[in-house]
């Protein structure tokens, strides 16, 4: 599929104010923490983790890279992570993957992929500035790494591992690492994992900033229109890309909620 253009939407997402944001949407009580990129995201959700033990998951929510299936601004949903954090070179220079491709909780993957057919129209979302195109979305394996991926032949190679892959990003690696981490700890704990991405780029050296702020918004409203409707529950929200702002509904008397 050639990837329709148009003109993407403008704009800025911002965090109001250093650390967490705290409130409640929909019937979950949610954490957003603002966190840095890629493994430095690592220390932010820890410390968000330790402040609210009850946390049932962790939602990744930011931009990524996509398969040229995709366009600009599809909203690409985890139903695996495949960790490409440790890989490895043949004598022929080709990449061999050695991480875990871990499968994502199926009471998330159905909050997160039900109705996905009425985000756009319920929430009036367009992709573009002329509102003609309407974001997909797509479940699937999402490739996880600490490097970045903006070279045409490392993705085609990546994509060789797995050609039914929707996209990849810089967190989820992290992420699953933390689930496994608190999965062995004695008594285990059990989180779940998921990412929600805006597809921002291609991976494949075209690499630029104008989709970033389109897909970012994609991304979080896609997010917040499917909690809106879930049941009751307690969230770790890392948010990458400064997603906070969009939270509604904050209450003064959070913090003790949280408790």
């Amino acid at each position: 599929m050639t990837p329709a253009l148009g003109t993407p939407l403008t704009g800025s997402i911002t965090f109001p104010t250093k650390g967490m944001v705290l409130g409640r949407f929909g019937g979950y009580k949610v954490a957003v923490v603002q966190t840095n990129m890629g493994a430095e995201c690592r220390d932010e959700i820890e410390v968000a983790l330790e402040r609210f033990p009850n946390a049932q998951a962790i939602i990744g929510v930011g931009v990524a890279y996509g398969a040229k299936k995709y366009q600009y601004c599809d909203v690409l949903v985890s139903k695996w992570i495949e960790d490409l954090s440790t890989v490895k070179f043949d004598v022929g220079n080709n990449i061999i993957t050695r991480g875990e491709k871990l499968e994502m909780r199926p009471w998330l993957v159905n909050i997160f992929t039900k109705q996905t057919g009425e985000f756009a129209i319920k929430q009036n979302f367009s992709c573009t500035a002329d509102g003609l195109r309407r974001p997909q979305i797509a479940g699937g394996i999402l490739f996880s790494a600490s490097w970045l991926v903006d070279n045409a032949a490392v993705k085609s190679e990546i994509f060789e591992n797995a050609p039914e892959a929707i996209g990849g990003e810089m967190e989820g690696w992290v992420l699953s690492s933390i689930e496994r981490k608190l999965r062995n700890k004695n008594p285990p704990r059990n989180i779940g994992v998921i990412i929600i991405k805006g597809l921002a780029d291609y991976g494949d050296g075209t690499k630029g900033t104008q989709w970033q702020f389109t897909a970012a918004k994609a991304a979080v409203d896609y997010t917040f229109f499917q909690l809106e409707d879930a049941g009751d529950g307690a969230l770790a929200y890392p948010s990458p890309s400064k997603l906070a702002a969009y939270l509604r509904e904050i209450k003064s008397d959070v913090n003790r909620e949280f408790e």
